[in-house]
């Protein structure tokens, strides 16, 4: 049996009522490898020989020459539940194929028989697992083709398929009967419209004891009090230019510590909204704070990156527009949403701002701002700041990892305490990197330095990032995936194959099927960097006046009182 990886020359996604399709058109011949924009990797195996290419009829296996008993196409990497699989499929002239499609190994619709033209098939029902569409024929002497295949899986309305199909995205808090009495609606509702929101353009601002809203990006809405089963319900807003006016349906989160390194948590006033699962579109409360509430937040021109950082696999906060909720996803699939951050309330202290590189090398230099008349304090050894702590007059520098806490004060009238945590960050080569790798993510940032060998995914404008493998040399092959990584500027969305980068993020080893990779987690962020120095030490042996040490995770060599650092190049 041959086994051939098929080539994605054209992906087209949409998005349907009742979940995500993503279509697979086939318009080369089925050689090379290719993953489609959500990083989902099909193969195609087959008994024949070799594969053509037909202009109506797609993919080409098999003649009366030429036996084929059976084409396959599958993929492993959906793992929401799959509602319907459409299969433009075809043999050749009085073909007797059959053509079936299994979810999980269970048979998804019934069996069809395939006639010489080409037809869609539509298969339809509710399972997960490997999706395998197999056209197959008792007598090996006809030609099979395949199109085009069309998955339809997932749930916009964030329920799983007959979980809870009477549930209506409109009603009000309290109809639902099911809904967890630990997440009562409006315990922490909006302050009403005489507050300033302000759009949150810059990540570093937000900090600890921060008030915020969610709102969508493309939509006069923002995440309500009221909390379904398994998602949050809108309520209407009012944009005006950076600004939000909210009522008091709106939800007002208090942003507090995570669980992990660099991560933030969303109190409601009765818990903390938490990624709820690996397979359904679910955002929930709960009550014990946990890696799955704990999210990574980035801001790039305004549109909000909100990712939790537990096991559950669907993480990515989004607003779904057909549905009037906001749900967590297994990638940024549905609306892009925004932070909103309270700029005043009458009568309340506003909290100072905390501003500077968050994860550094040799130093950071911090600024802390507050409103005009207010005194600032802080604290550098994790002490809450009182106006008997350190007052802040200027920027500093920090040269080593630091929690700052602020407050600010109006007479003897305090603020609430807010807090940043600057990281001072290791650099590491590849294989570094990958020794760090352990089935449960780092909650360290890392910088990992290293060369892209090979290209998984360029950059996709819709969902802003990239996917590639990278190690120490150029030839170095698959030593690290860097996974979903966001560009730092324009010029890092072109990198590609032999270029020189560095990539910043926390380091896991990921399982699937029983394969193993050692990756940077999605989130992270890459930049291209000029190429490597390659100029060899001369005459490098172990007898000579030489010292070789890691500093902040990369190798330094002392070869006669002059500084190299591994690639051979002299270091000032």
């Amino acid at each position: 049996m041959k086994k051939f990886t098929l080539f994605l020359s054209a992906l087209l996604i949409s998005v349907m009522s009742f979940g995500e399709t993503a279509t697979l058109t086939f318009e080369a011949q089925c050689a090379g490898a290719g993953t489609d924009d959500k990083g989902n990797a099909w193969v195609v195996t087959s008994d024949a020989e070799e594969t053509q290419y037909d202009a109506t009829k797609g993919i080409h296996y098999g003649s009366g020459s030429k036996a084929v008993s059976f084409l396959q196409v599958s993929t492993q990497a959906i793992t929401s539940s799959v509602t319907k699989v459409v299969v433009n499929a075809s043999g050749a002239s009085r073909t007797a194929g059959k053509l079936t499609v299994t979810v999980g190994g269970v048979s998804l619709g019934s069996e069809v028989s395939i006639t010489s033209t080409a037809t869609e098939y539509t298969f339809e029902g509710n399972a997960t697992g490997e999706i395998i569409v197999k056209l197959s024929q008792e007598s090996a002497t006809k030609a099979l083709y395949v199109k085009s295949v069309a998955v339809t899986y997932g749930d916009d309305s964030g329920e799983n398929p007959g979980e809870n199909p009477g549930e209506d995205p409109g009603e009000e808090p309290g109809e639902d009967p099911g809904e967890d009495p630990g997440e009562e609606p409006g315990e922490n509702p909006g302050e009403g419209g005489s507050d300033l929101w302000l759009l949150v353009t810059d990540a570093s601002t937000l900090s600890v004891g921060d008030q915020v809203v969610i709102a969508a990006v493309e939509a006069d809405a923002a995440l309500s009090t009221n909390q379904k089963n398994n998602n949050r319900g809108q309520a209407n807003v009012t944009k005006s230019a950076n600004t939000l006016t909210i009522n008091e349906e709106v939800q007002v989160l208090t942003l507090e510590t995570g669980n992990k390194a660099n991560t933030l948590a969303l109190n409601t006033g009765s818990g903390y909204l938490y990624a709820a699962s690996s397979s359904s579109n679910h955002l929930r409360t709960e009550t014990t704070l946990s890696d799955n509430s704990s999210w990574v937040i980035t801001i790039s021109e305004g549109v909000a990156s909100i990712i939790a950082q537990g096991e559950n696999t669907h993480n990515v906060m989004q607003y779904n527009q057909q549905s009037s909720l906001f749900a967590c996803y297994g990638s940024a699939s549905q609306g892009a949403i925004a932070l909103y951050k309270k700029a005043s309330a009458e009568g309340v202290i506003l909290a100072p701002t905390i501003t500077g590189e968050v994860n550094f090398l040799d130093k950071t230099t911090v600024s802390i701002t507050a409103e005009e008349g207010l005194k600032v304090y802080y604290t550098l050894d994790g002490t809450e700041p009182t106006n008997a702590s350190t007052e802040y007059t200027a920027p500093f520098e920090l040269t080593a990892t630091t929690t700052v806490k602020a407050v600010a004060y109006d007479g003897d009238k305090a603020s609430a305490v807010v807090e940043k945590t600057f990281t001072k960050m290791s650099i590491l080569t590849c294989t570094e990197a990958v020794a760090l790798c352990t089935a449960t993510a780092t909650t360290e940032s890392y910088i990992v330095r290293g060369y892209v060998t090979e290209m998984i995914e360029a950059y996709n404008d819709k969902y802003k990032n990239i996917t590639f493998w990278m190690a120490d040399a150029q030839d170095g092959g698959q030593v690290l995936q860097a996974f979903r990584v966001k560009p730092v500027s324009d010029t890092d969305q072109e990198v590609k194959a032999g270029d020189y980068v560095e990539v910043v993020g926390t380091l896991v080893l990921y399982t699937k099927d029983g394969v193993s990779t050692p990756e940077i987690n999605a989130g992270g962020s890459v930049k291209i960097l000029e190429a490597a120095p390659t100029t060899a030490i001369d005459n490098v042996t172990v007898d000579q006046n030489i010292t070789k040490f890691f500093e902040n995770g990369q190798l330094v060599i002392i070869k006669n009182g002059v500084r190299y650092n591994a690639q051979g190049a002299v270091v000032k």
